[in-house]
């Protein structure tokens, strides 16, 4: 989604030449701390008195299993069943494991008692995974719906009574004006996504295989 928004605004703006450095939450808010980059992206909330956030885009972590799993011939399965299946999660210091951790808590779903078959540092290597065969994972909604439509070898999966929502944030250093490129760009992602915005279902997601 990034590099599509990016591209825009480079064509917007030819004379400009943007640096990404990609990291968990955990890296990229310490780099938006000591000042090596002016503007972060990122999917939990940051541990740390000297950011500010704004909430930019809404988004959902989903079970995806492998296609032949059996459940995707459920129409949802309990989250205490989650326990039993190798789980496939995102590093520590991840945004994304800190907010799943905590929904699952909330579900019932003890951390100690789930299995964790691997740990991946990106969502690309968790959906890799999970089409390999070596478990079922959490990843972002917006991160695979152009791979439900491209018809890639894992599904969706509900599971019961559990909704994993979070905010994409904008992180910045607090009491530090932003560059006026910066700025820009900050204002030019607003402009074109509001806060509340949500990713599209797929009109597959939902369906039995």
């Amino acid at each position: 989604m990034l590099a599509g928004l990016l591209s825009e605004f480079c064509q917007q703006y030819p004379r400009v030449f943007p640096t990404l450095l990609s990291g968990n939450t955990e890296h990229i808010v310490a780099a938006v701390e000591d000042h090596s980059i002016a503007l972060g992206f990122i999917e939990g909330p940051p541990h740390s008195r000297d950011v500010k956030t704004d909430p930019f885009l809404q988004d959902e972590l989903v079970l995806i299993v492998p296609a032949a799993h059996a459940w995707t011939k459920r129409v949802s399965v309990p989250p205490g069943e989650l326990s039993s299946a190798p789980l496939l999660m995102r590093e520590r210091g991840s945004g994304s494991r800190q907010v799943l951790e905590q929904a699952l808590e909330r579900a019932g779903v003890k951390r100690r008692l789930l299995h964790v078959a691997m740990e991946l540092d990106s969502t690309e290597a968790i959906k890799s995974a999970v089409e390999a065969g070596f478990g079922v994972g959490f990843v972002s909604r917006w991160a695979i719906a152009k791979d439900l439509r491209l018809g890639r070898t894992f599904k969706i999966v509900d599971v019961a009574s559990l909704r994993v929502r979070r905010d994409f944030l904008i992180t910045s250093a607090k009491g530090v004006a932003l560059q006026p490129v910066a700025e820009e760009f900050r204002g030019f992602l607003f402009a074109r996504h509001d806060a509340s915005r949500k990713p599209r279902r797929s009109s597959s997601s939902n369906k039995r295989a």
